[in-house]
């Protein structure tokens, strides 16, 4: 582990789902929320927050370059079919 932030794991249950998911920012998992403020969802900017607030974010422009290029070719990667929306 490389951030010392506590979190509390929530997991959602299928009975519990059609409760929240309107309260959520898009009706979609996983979500942040960070001591009872909004909920902050898409993974990648839940993933950028926390290594901000960490402080394990690139400093320099050309270094946010190049872990922004990795986690976007990683991503689209694991998910083919956002390809098309992200790069056509």
């Amino acid at each position: 582990m490389y951030g010392k932030c506590d979190w509390k794991d929530n997991p959602i249950n299928f009975q519990n789902w059609d409760a929240l998911k309107p309260k959520t920012p898009s009706g979609v998992l996983p979500v942040l929320q960070v001591n009872g403020g909004a909920m902050m969802d898409q993974t990648l900017c839940v993933l950028r927050f926390i290594c901000m607030k960490e402080g394990m974010y690139s400093k320099s422009s050309k270094d946010a370059y190049w872990e922004e290029k990795v986690s976007s070719v990683i991503y689209t990667t694991m998910y083919p079919d956002l390809k098309a929306l992200v790069y056509d």
